[in-house]
């Protein structure tokens, strides 16, 4: 805590150094980004997973500021597809990857007086959801509206590809994703499908901005995350969802 802490002041003092390269009050739009963005971090981190919404929705908050600083440390304005991509992240990487945390870990989470979703609609591990268990909607209602975020990037570019590319593989791969965790009810294999998930989820993120920079940013960014994220596991000795812990569990 004393690093995150240390690293964070770090942060907010660089933000000074924005001055040499942009205009005075988008450094100052910078600082007010920074305030929540961090701020919901820190109270995640200190009290935040004892009450109720806050965990769930601490890292939508906290990554919403920051797509927006990112923006305005390079002197820009938000967009239409600022605002589309934050809605991806709102759906798909924070509050949905939130769901996932709370769906694999509910058990350990009542002991210690975590106020997920998950505890608070009586999730259970090794117990498989209900196609209508109040957590398992709950669910349903994050990839419908990462889908429909996803969708908003044809409405705005009418790129015909990235269409069939959202019908053929986007819709599918989120269908599919949520089947698994309706039949799956062990912990492991939560975490096989929050893989697979992390996966086609950020594939499809990825793609929203096809109509703006075309394919080679895409393809870059899908390369990072696998090499990343996903092969990195396999060198860290403790990581919670190393490949080879799957190895011979079921599929």
């Amino acid at each position: 805590m004393h690093f995150f802490y240390g690293g964070t002041l770090v942060c907010l003092l660089l933000i000074a150094l924005l001055i040499l390269s942009i205009d005075y009050l988008f450094v100052l739009l910078c600082f007010l980004c920074s305030i929540p963005a961090f701020g919901s971090l820190i109270w995640y981190g200190w009290k935040g997973k004892k009450f109720v919404f806050s965990y769930d929705f601490s890292f939508s908050i906290s990554y919403t500021f920051f797509i927006l600083f990112g923006v305005f440390a390079v002197g820009g304005m938000p967009t239409t597809y600022t605002w589309i991509f934050i809605g991806v992240v709102i759906f798909a990487a924070t509050a949905f990857a939130q769901w996932e945390n709370g769906l694999k870990d509910v058990d350990a989470d009542r002991i210690v007086g975590v106020k997920s979703f998950a505890v608070i609609t009586h999730v259970k591990n090794n117990q498989r959801l209900h196609g209508t268990h109040p957590y398992f909607l709950y669910g349903c209602a994050l990839k419908i509206g990462f889908l429909l975020c996803s969708f908003l990037a044809y409405w705005y570019t009418r790129n015909i590809y990235y269409l069939l590319f959202f019908v053929l593989y986007g819709i599918p791969s989120q269908i599919y994703i949520m089947y698994r965790f309706l039949v799956k009810q062990k912990p492991q294999e939560h975490r096989r499908t929050i893989l697979l998930d992390v996966t086609f989820a950020a594939i499809l993120g990825y793609s929203t901005i096809y109509g703006y920079t075309g394919i080679v940013p895409i393809v870059l960014l899908i390369i990072y995350l696998i090499g990343g994220y996903l092969i990195g596991s396999l060198i860290q000795s403790n990581c919670e969802f190393k490949f080879g812990r799957f190895s011979f569990s079921t599929k």
